[in-house]
């Protein structure tokens, strides 16, 4: 199963959203905008069979889709993933690792312990 990549996907499409919408806001602003204010920016994953290596993102709206595509590879066709956006995903990547370190510290959830 792939769960854990497809969600990995998922916050990367919708943090993507957040930064392109958010361009000269801190990241800790209180300014900011972020999925969980606005549902238009929100992200969701389906993987129809669990066996499969694929799944897909589903957007709010065209428009949301087609502005993650063009700030990830700069073409409203698709591509490869530029090299600054590629520093945006290590960064997730990085910050989800530490909570579920910080959960697993915490006590707070067995569940995020057994995920690691």
């Amino acid at each position: 199963s792939y769960e854990k990549e497809l969600e990995f996907m998922r916050l990367f499409a919708q943090r993507t959203m957040e930064d392109e919408l958010n361009v000269g806001v801190a990241a800790d602003s209180a300014d900011r905008i972020t999925a969980a204010d606005e549902p238009a920016l929100r992200v969701q994953v389906r993987q129809p069979n669990a066996e499969m290596n694929y799944g897909f993102l589903t957007f709010a709206s065209h428009a949301a889709a087609l502005t993650t595509l063009v700030s990830l590879t700069g073409h409203e066709d698709g591509g490869a993933v530029s090299g600054d956006k590629l520093e945006t995903a290590q960064t997730l990547a990085k910050e989800e690792t530490e909570i579920k370190a910080d959960s697993i510290v915490s006590g707070d959830k067995l569940e995020t312990a057994q995920t690691l």
